[in-house]
């Protein structure tokens, strides 16, 4: 261990909170967020009138110019945070290399590592643009650059919110709770717990929220898929923001310990001490968090026993004799926060032998004759002496490593939840790949033809239900006759029923909607209206407000069409089967409730013509992979141009089609009726999370100012 030994700073420049309740806090938040109260805003002083001696003035700006903070700053901060950002898109399809996601989160923590809040919305807003700029480039494909760029802005600025919590959480910790248990457990879990946070909210709101881009849609066919039939997306995205969390601290300890190790100058012997882990140092303001969780004094360098001694770096210390330094503000600052110190004289020789054995006596000795007792300033010792430590900055986080590795292979071991099997079915999911782009030149009835054309070499086949995709049919059969004499003669030659998607018209609002029609019928039997319209895309919220902003664009969209609010579960010749279109697979709430209404297998069915090449589809494949993983449901997934393919419960794939061409996949699906853990948690999991993290920032928040107030 290492024990400097210094004298207690005055006490009048400790620092003041004047007043409680709403007052106290607002100080506190500013101690920690590096802003200022009202009071000190307006009149540059302290909100009670007194004013601060100009050599506390002094040593603030001293502090803030020559702050150690990380080895890395700045310019690299924004470098960091948009690589960050760029790298995580490329962990999802279709690059879909998922260790690269988590590499691209560990980046923008380390960028948003021990800033303010303010710097850490800024920094988070830069990564949020380079990641959804990638991640959804599509949006533009036809629409052009605005709604691309209104949707990326409209999701960083959430990330934005998300990553100045995380910023301000490394900061409190780092005050509050130092050492490398709080870097290496506490951080890894409240960041993960503030960014599935961010991701709920996301995902809900505005307009019903957005949740492409979450973490755990990333890892689809990664080896931790098998925890979503257990805990979900959220606690997906939990875990592996958790794992990333965890790899930043364990590489940021490694660098500080090679560093410690070659530090220039330095005996091999013994363990450096010349960079403090303690919060802000060096030239801190008083009550102000460090820059970063790993910027703490070391639990295995402060011994527990001991009060928590914060040292002064030698260049302070060294030029601290001169009035006009700027180091000597620092070193000023610096006493602000050893006025703190319980320790107000220094131990005997034999006191220090006493609480460590490893101290010799006359090492002790010497510590304890540093300073002259009573001394009123620790500049007037001369320069501090320290004692070697028992084991300090040059210690490898090896324990941690081998812990988050033991924990991360044990969960990869985890296999999924298994639901029983009922049954089995025969399903024929057939892809058009008709002209189903909005800008596509067609004629009504198009659509129809090519999904005709496809089936037809299905005729004679032993099936039992037949799926096509969203606008599988553009003439309505409710509407058209000719529409309704095509759909009866192909489940009359099919013998089979037949789930397919159109848009219907009632009472004078329209629908997009997935019917199912039985053989010889008439009429369908059964049907589900779409739950999530696409914002902009097949209606438009506040639709006089943004036609006054982008008249031409809102005006591309001509009708709105209304959520529908049946239950997602078709009745089909005794089958139950959970029908989501499109959109729909996004929404966990949606998906969720298919299960719980019966439903044994997922019909998928979406229309991705107006996406070209782009990732869109196969990005939502990924989806429906993890919906199959999480339900415990076989999910077949149909589209009009691809990606269509079919999914067993355990996220494997049972068929594919390639994009844009016409095909049919007739395959066995499995009929399951159980629920998976992750089924049964649906919607308390992620407000556990998300109520957990947020106390968490609160207490350290009451906490650290208990402390600053002290």
């Amino acid at each position: 261990m290492t024990v400097d030994i210094t004298a207690p700073a005055p006490a009048e420049t400790r620092p003041r909170f004047a007043g409680r309740g709403l007052a106290g806090l607002w100080r506190a938040v500013a101690a920690v967020t590096g802003g200022a109260t009202p009071s000190q805003r307006a009149d540059g002083g302290p909100s009670d009138g007194r004013r601060a001696d100009g050599r506390q003035a002094d040593g603030r700006r001293a502090a803030r110019a020559g702050r150690v903070g990380p080895w890395w700053a700045g310019p690299a901060r924004v470098a960091v945070a948009v690589t960050g950002g760029v790298v995580m898109d490329l962990g999802f399809p279709g690059l879909d290399w998922w260790p690269l996601t988590l590499a691209g989160v560990a980046l923008v923590l380390a960028a948003v590592d021990g800033v303010r809040f303010r710097a850490g919305a800024g920094l988070g807003l830069l990564a949020g643009l380079a990641f959804y700029l990638v991640h959804v480039s599509w949006s533009g494909l036809y629409l052009g650059p605005v709604p691309w760029f209104a949707l990326s802005a409209s999701q960083a600025a959430s990330f934005a919110v998300g990553c100045g919590l995380i910023a301000v959480a490394s900061r409190l910790i780092g005050a509050v709770l130092p050492g490398r248990r709080a870097a290496f457990v506490l951080y890894p879990l409240l960041v993960a717990g503030l960014w599935v946070t961010r991701e709920e909210v996301a995902s809900r709101w505005p307009y019903h929220g957005f949740s492409w881009g979450r973490v755990g849609f990333s890892h689809s066919e990664g080896p931790l898929a098998p925890l979503l039939s257990w805990v979900g997306t959220s606690g997906l995205s939990f875990v592996l923001v958790a794992i990333a969390a965890a790899a930043f601290q364990i590489v940021r300890a490694t660098v500080r310990s090679w560093r410690a190790r070659t530090a220039e100058g330095q005996d091999p012997d013994v363990t450096p001490t010349a960079e403090p882990d303690v919060p802000g140092a060096p030239g801190s303001v008083p009550g102000a968090p460090g820059p970063g969780v790993l910027g703490t004094p070391d639990p295995d360098v402060t011994d527990a026993r001991e009060p928590n001694i914060l040292t002064v770096r030698d260049r302070a210390v060294a030029t601290a004799e001169s009035p006009d330094s700027p180091d000597r503000a620092v070193a000023d600052a610096q006493d602000m926060l050893t006025a703190r110190v319980d320790m107000l004289t220094a131990p005997d020789a034999e006191t220090l032998t006493a609480r460590d054995p490893h101290i010799s006596t006359a090492r002790a000795m010497s510590a304890s004759t540093a300073r002259p007792t009573g001394a009123p300033d620790s500049r007037a010792a001369g320069p501090v002496r320290r004692l070697p430590r028992v084991a300090g900055a040059r210690a490898l986080p090896l324990p941690a490593l081998a812990g988050w590795s033991f924990a991360v292979f044990a969960l990869a071991l985890v296999p999924v939840a298994h639901i029983p099997a009922t049954g089995e079915i025969t399903v024929a999911a057939v892809q058009g790949n008709g002209p189903a782009g909005y800008f596509t030149k067609k004629t009504r009835g198009d659509l129809l033809a090519a999904q005709e054309l496809a089936t037809a070499p299905l005729l004679g086949q032993d099936v039992d239900v037949v799926v096509w995709p969203e606008d599988g049919a553009d003439l309505d059969p409710l509407r058209y006759p000719e529409g309704r004499i095509r759909i009866q003669q192909l489940t009359e030659a099919m013998d089979a029923p037949l789930v397919f998607g159109t848009i219907t018209k009632r009472d004078d609002r329209y629908y997009n909607t997935s019917l199912a029609w039985e053989p010889g019928a008439s009429a369908p039997s059964d049907h589900y209206d779409k739950k999530r319209p696409v914002p902009f895309g097949e209606y438009v919220p506040d639709r006089a407000f943004y036609a006054a902003i982008v008249p031409d664009l809102i005006g591309m969209v001509a009708r709105d069409y209304v959520p529908g609010t049946r239950e997602g579960v078709l009745e089909v010749s005794g089958m139950r089967l959970g029908s989501a279109i499109c959109f729909d697979i996004t929404a966990d709430d949606v998906i969720a409730d298919l299960p719980v209404r019966g439903a044994q297998v997922i019909l998928a069915q979406s229309n991705n013509g107006d996406f070209g090449t782009t990732d869109e589809s196969v990005q939502q494949l990924a989806i429906a992979r993890i919906r199959a993983i999480e339900t415990g449901r076989d999910v077949v997934n149909v589209s009009t141009v691809g990606t269509s393919a079919i999914i067993a419960a355990d996220g494997s794939t049972i068929d594919r089609l390639p994009t844009f061409q016409a095909g049919a996949m007739v395959r066995t699906v499995t009929l399951r009726d159980g629920l998976t853990p992750a089924t049964r948690l649906r919607g308390i999991l992620p407000l556990t999370l998300a109520a957990a993290s947020l106390l968490t920032l609160a207490a350290l928040a009451a906490l650290r100012m208990r402390r600053a107030s002290r």
